[in-house]
């Protein structure tokens, strides 16, 4: 059948519910008000390893940037693809922003990120 205008990947059956935990990635850190605590560097953090998800991953890229990797598996059209999830601190506003991307097909990505 041809996808509609508007049809995402679940709405047509593709992938039914596979990127959740994934795209679960978009809501992290929403509305934090604060000064994040952002380590230059690699941190180790528990992985969050899935039957999608193949792993997540922190990296402190300066003082006050930080990027939250989470590779994908378990299907052909995600496997070894990527979102990334890069909040940086605004001194001016207190807030931290999110801009979000990496290698995974743009269909894939949360709303929130198109």
């Amino acid at each position: 059948s041809k996808r509609k205008r508007g049809d995402t990947a679940e709405k047509s059956g593709d992938l039914p519910e596979k990127l959740n935990r994934v795209r679960s990635l978009s809501l992290f850190g929403g509305g934090i008000q604060r000064k994040p605590r952002v380590i230059r560097g690699a941190l180790n953090i528990q992985t969050q390893q899935s039957q999608y998800v193949a792993s997540v991953s922190y990296i402190g890229t300066n003082a006050t940037t930080g990027v939250i990797r989470a590779v994908a598996q378990g299907d052909p059209r995600i496997t070894g693809a990527n979102i990334e999830l890069e909040g940086t601190y605004v001194a001016a506003t207190g807030q931290v922003t999110w801009v979000c991307g990496g290698s995974i097909d743009t269909k894939y990505l949360p709303a929130s990120c198109r």
